[in-house]
């Protein structure tokens, strides 16, 4: 088993769900891994991580910085236009 959680349960962890959800669709259900990809940002812009961070911060955005999405890996950052420096 796995377990990912950051502070308040809706950023890293965000990131680690999705990129883990994209990664079990593509080993556990065939979909082609770029497919895979463009779900795991399709759900972190319209899925339920968002109102997460809205019922957190009152604002459906990920607490990223610029900085912070920059040095994420790939695979772990928050699409354009979902994260803003902020509440976490």
């Amino acid at each position: 088993g796995r377990i990912t959680s950051c502070k308040s349960a809706k950023d890293r962890t965000a990131m680690a769900v999705t990129a883990e959800q994209a990664m079990v669709l593509n080993h556990q259900h065939g979909v082609p891994a770029g497919a895979a990809e463009d779900l795991a940002v399709r759900m972190r812009r319209e899925g339920v991580r968002l109102h997460n961070a809205r019922k957190n911060t009152g604002r459906r955005l990920y607490a990223f910085s610029r900085i912070q999405r920059n040095l994420l890996p790939e695979r772990y950052a928050p699409p354009e236009g979902t994260f803003a420096c902020g509440r976490t």
